[in-house]
């Protein structure tokens, strides 16, 4: 029998993974190899596609219970966690994680979620107190703005009583 050049084989396995054939018969003069070679490499195609979703699955299944597990705590038992394994090493928290039935990759997943809360926590006091200090600021400009206008329409009306006064007293004013 003769050898299957690389470049041939994988024309055809790429053919044979995207479905880009009438037939097998068809593949098999196309490229001048045996039916059997064909439908042998095609079971290993879908034998290592089924391989690889099988580990995809898993994975999946495994960051789906990570993050199921992470939820199903308590925010008061996260803490607790948390306080207990902050200052411990790699090895001091394997053991802690065994000893408490817990998976390490759940207490990393914690404490980077607590963390990263307390650092959202901190940027929205700070934003928070950069708005009350502009918030004061404006405050203080329209009080100011206020009492301008107050000062000024005192000013006004006691323009006014005296232009009645002087009405009163002298009569109508003369024109010029």
């Amino acid at each position: 029998m003769a050898t299957i050049s690389q470049e041939i084989k994988q024309q055809i396995t790429s053919r044979l993974i995207n479905h880009n054939y009438d037939s097998i018969m068809a593949l098999s003069r196309e490229f001048g190899v045996s039916k059997s070679f064909l439908y042998k490499l095609d079971q290993e195609i879908h034998e290592s596609e089924s391989e690889v979703m099988k580990s995809s699955m898993q994975q999946s299944k495994h960051k789906a219970k990570i993050n199921t597990a992470t939820t199903i705590k308590s925010a008061t038992q996260q803490v607790e966690i948390f306080a207990a394994t902050s200052a411990l090493n790699e090895d001091e928290l394997r053991r802690y994680c065994r000893e408490h039935s817990l998976d390490i990759e759940e207490v990393k997943l914690i404490k980077s979620a607590l963390i990263q809360g307390l650092l959202n926590q901190q940027q929205q006091e700070v934003t928070i107190k950069k708005q009350l200090i502009e918030q004061n600021k404006e405050t203080d400009k329209l009080r100011k703005e206020v009492a301008r206008k107050e000062k000024a329409l005192a000013e006004t009306a006691a323009l006014l009583v005296l232009s009645k006064k002087a009405r009163a007293i002298w009569g109508e004013t003369l024109k010029d």
